[in-house]
């Protein structure tokens, strides 16, 4: 606090935050360019082992030679993710500033995505457009919640594209006031496979 002619002036530093540069790479270490990157800030429950963040999320793309910056992060952890076609994701992947932090490199490497196609129809054969389907792993937590689920809507020809998968085990169900599956849809995905 300085004195002048009588008055008070408060002088203070704002906290300009953190700053986050990365990389986005394939498999095979090569950059991704303008690849779509999604984070939030965690508000994860260790006790339940679940995250509370909500729909919070920014986006950024990287550059043309796969790099990004994300400035005016303050202390906490943050979940990123990544979704190219046909080239790869990578999902919450934790990022931690701690306390006096200033900068922190990253480098997200993607991993081979997987896809199931298919087409949803009537008990005549029929094709059903607009039907939402999802797909969960097996995965559930504290509440008896599935984990990792992935959604898609059925085109006019009653076809639809889950993609961003990984080697697990999936179970279908459907949203729909008018239909419901004719039995228990479970599908195991690998590598290599043409389901």
């Amino acid at each position: 606090v300085f004195p002048l002619n009588g008055e008070q002036i408060i002088n203070y530093q704002m906290d300009e935050g953190a700053l986050i540069e990365g990389l986005v790479v394939d498999q095979n270490e090569i950059p991704v360019k303008e690849a779509n990157i999604k984070f939030k800030k965690s508000k994860k429950d260790s006790m339940f082992d679940m995250d509370f963040s909500g729909n919070n999320v920014r986006e950024i793309k990287s550059d043309l030679n796969g790099q990004f910056n994300i400035a005016g992060i303050e202390v906490g952890l943050y979940l990123l993710t990544v979704e190219v076609k046909d080239v790869g994701h990578i999902r919450d992947f934790k990022v931690e500033i701690q306390k006096g932090e200033k900068k922190k490199t990253i480098k997200l490497v993607l991993k081979k995505s997987l896809q199931i196609k298919g087409q949803v129809v009537d008990q005549t054969g029929k094709a059903l457009e607009g039907v939402i389907l999802k797909a969960s792993n097996d995965k559930t937590n504290f509440f008896g919640g599935r984990g990792n689920q992935n959604d898609s809507i059925t085109d006019k020809e009653g076809k639809f594209i889950f993609d961003f998968l990984e080697d697990k085990s999936y179970t279908f169900s459907i949203e729909s006031e008018i239909y419901r599956l004719a039995s228990k849809a479970e599908l195991e995905i690998k590598a290599g496979t043409e389901d």
